[in-house]
């Protein structure tokens, strides 16, 4: 993600075949997931406001999660490249990740599920919105690195100034995800090595 002298813009989607597979593998498996969770939940019946069924809340977060997609893909992806000397916007993102999985062992705040703190809540109970900040945690690391590894100021084979920085900052964001999952943790740690390897 390394600054160039072409004009910024939009990553165009005709001529892109690749690009057209992604958001058509997405949107298939959103449009399955909305069937199956229909699906299974026909013979439910769910007291309370209609937003409290969960096969609507699934839908109206599948609808959004389309509107987010196709109004990303729009962004010119080099504005992920703004600071002198790390990204700033990726790392605003990994910092708010961590916060947010740090404050699932905050009593009060986390919300824990079968012994394990993993979840934050927002929002009025019954109406309330829950995540996995792990989920965060996986998003923005890889986006961190990918732009702080592509700048082209960056020493890629550079053991002290370049891989010990970022082994110690996949080692944080593991060590903050392992105890709400080790499959998390796992995924997380194998996504930023993958992302080493390719830078």
């Amino acid at each position: 993600m390394a600054r160039t002298s072409e004009p910024a813009g939009d990553l165009p989607l005709r001529g892109n075949p690749v690009g057209q597979g992604l958001i058509l593998a997405s949107l298939a498996l959103l449009a399955l997931g909305v069937v199956m969770v229909h699906s299974a939940l026909a013979s439910v019946r769910e007291p309370g406001a209609w937003y409290a069924r969960a096969d609507v809340r699934h839908t109206i977060f599948a609808a959004l999660a389309v509107l987010t997609m196709v109004t990303l893909w729009r962004v010119d992806y080099r504005l992920l490249d703004v600071g002198r000397r790390l990204p700033v916007v990726p790392a605003a993102m990994l910092g708010v990740a961590i916060v947010c999985g740090l404050l699932v062992f905050v009593p009060g705040i986390g919300k824990s599920i079968g012994g394990h703190a993993r979840w934050l809540r927002v929002g009025p109970a019954q109406y309330a919105i829950g995540f996995q900040p792990s989920e965060l945690i996986k998003i923005a690391l890889v986006v961190f690195l990918a732009t702080w590894l592509a700048r082209s100021g960056t020493d890629k084979r550079a053991f002290l100034k370049t891989f010990v920085p970022a082994a110690a900052l996949i080692g944080a964001c593991v060590a903050v995800v392992i105890t709400q999952g080790f499959g998390a943790a796992v995924v997380i740690a194998l996504a930023a090595a993958v992302t080493l390897l390719l830078a």
